[in-house]
């Protein structure tokens, strides 16, 4: 073989290797991966928008406090946090989770422009409470060796709602809903969602997600 041919040869690998990369599973069906290299993408921490606290402060209903960065575990570095009490006049339980303030600024858009009106179009009564299962977590994606978004505080995973009336609805039970209601209205926030963060997955991605919406700002996308 010639040295031409075995330059193009290795070339043609190194395309094919890159091409690949494009393409990561979590579980089920593939997740297209866009911007920086996939190894650098998915086990860097994010670019920190110094803006970010002044712009979400500015929005009402909001109440946070600064993080400051750290490393719990090596390799999974936090940097611009927030512990954040209320988003959109909405209480996060268990209170004061950290994550990062782009996390955060999405979370509230969303609630803010979805879930608050449909929830009192569709449960006739006004969100007062989001619980979630967690926002900082260094470990890998699942059958994977990159880590999560949520090993840089750039992940939330929400399970349920409170409202005014006192009645709780939970994913897990509304997703199948018998109620219509209930479960259209599970429906369209996961649907709007996807405006919001670059990654939503729920219970139709797979049954670990079952009982749970996974929001991320990650380098990849998904909307399942």
């Amino acid at each position: 073989m010639s040295r031409r041919v075995l330059i193009l040869a290795l070339l043609f690998l190194l395309i094919f290797a890159s091409v690949v990369g494009v393409f990561i599973s979590l579980g089920r069906g593939p997740i297209s991966f866009i911007g920086t290299p996939l190894l650098t993408g998915l086990n860097a921490p994010p670019e920190v928008d110094p803006q970010c606290p002044d712009r979400l402060r500015a929005q009402p209903g909001v109440r946070l406090a600064l993080a400051e960065g750290f490393e719990r575990v090596p390799g999974c570095l936090v940097e611009g946090a927030v512990l954040v009490r209320e988003l959109a006049g909405i209480e996060l339980r268990p209170q004061a989770p950290l994550m990062r303030c782009e996390v955060a600024e999405a979370l509230n858009a969303w609630l803010e422009k979805d879930v608050k009106p449909l929830a009192l179009e569709a449960l006739g009564s006004p969100i007062t409470q989001v619980r979630h299962m967690g926002t900082y977590s260094c470990r890998s994606i699942a059958g994977s060796r990159n880590l999560s978004q949520h090993s840089f505080a750039n992940a939330i995973d929400i399970s349920a709602f409170r409202l005014a009336n006192g009645k709780r609805f939970d994913l897990l039970k509304g997703w199948d809903a018998q109620n219509l209601q209930v479960q259209k209205f599970w429906r369209k926030i996961h649907r709007h969602s996807c405006r919001h963060f670059s990654v939503a997955l729920g219970p139709d991605y797979n049954t670990a997600h079952g009982d749970h919406f996974h929001f991320d700002l990650g380098p990849m996308r998904a909307c399942q």
